[in-house]
C-alpha cells in the first residue's frame, strides 16, 4: 500500500489561497466553508483553514466580516454572555471549536452558550435553543435571550435540567424563568469542584 504524504502549509500560504479563493468568488466578506468547498471542488482547503485557527480567526486576520449565520449568531452569544460573566467577577476562557463546550469560567465549569431571538410577538413569543445532545457534555448552558428591542437576559441553566435536544422559553412565563441571572448556581458549582480538589 503506497504512503500518502501530505505536505503542511505554512500560515502565509493560507492566506494567500483565502484571499484568491474571496476574490475570485467576487465576495466583500469571509466565505464560508460549503461556498469554499463548492470553490476548490473539495473540502480539504476548508479543512485546513479550520485546523490553523478556523474561519472565524482567519476573518478576524484578513479583516473580513462573516456571514450572517447560526455560527456567527452563537459566537455574538458566546461574546455576550463572556462579557456577562466578566462583569460579574468571573474569568472566562474561551474554547476552541474542538470543545465541546464554549466557556471554561474560573477554569473550572464548562458552559455551553445558545443564543436566541425572540421568535413570534411579545406576548405569545417563544425563545428556541437547539441543544443538540441529550446527554450534556459541560456542567450549564447559558441561555442569552434577545427580544426585539435588543434586550438581553441569561439564564444559568444546569445540565442535567436540559437533557432534551431543544429547549422552548415562553417570553413571559416559562418553567425556565427561575434560572434568569443565577450566578449562585455557578458559585455553588464552583465550590463543589474546589471541595473535591
Amino acid at each position: 500500500m503506497a504512503e500518502c504524504k501530505r505536505t503542511p502549509w505554512s500560515d502565509a500560504q493560507l492566506e494567500q489561497q483565502l484571499r484568491e479563493c474571496v476574490a475570485e468568488m467576487q465576495l466583500e466578506r469571509m466565505p464560508s466553508c460549503r461556498e469554499l468547498n463548492a470553490h476548490t471542488g473539495s473540502g480539504g482547503f476548508s479543512a485546513r483553514l479550520v485546523a490553523a485557527g478556523g474561519m472565524y480567526s482567519w476573518a478576524r486576520r484578513l479583516g473580513l466580516p462573516l456571514k450572517q449565520s447560526a455560527t456567527e449568531i452563537g459566537r455574538q452569544g458566546e461574546e455576550y454572555a463572556a462579557l456577562w460573566l466578566q462583569a460579574r467577577g468571573y474569568t472566562v476562557e474561551r474554547m476552541s471549536a474542538r470543545h465541546p463546550y464554549d466557556l471554561l469560567i474560573d477554569r473550572a465549569v464548562k458552559a455551553d452558550v445558545k443564543f436566541a431571538h425572540l421568535g413570534g410577538r411579545r406576548q405569545t413569543g417563544r425563545y428556541s435553543f437547539e441543544l443538540r445532545k441529550i446527554y450534556p457534555t459541560c456542567d450549564i448552558y447559558l441561555l442569552v435571550t434577545e427580544a426585539e428591542e435588543g434586550c438581553r437576559a441569561v439564564y444559568v441553566l444546569p445540565a442535567q435540567n436540559a437533557m432534551h435536544r431543544m429547549l422552548s422559553m415562553g417570553s413571559i412565563t416559562s418553567k425556565y424563568q427561575k434560572y434568569r441571572g443565577r450566578t449562585d448556581i455557578i458559585d455553588r458549582l464552583l465550590r463543589a469542584f474546589a471541595e473535591v480538589g
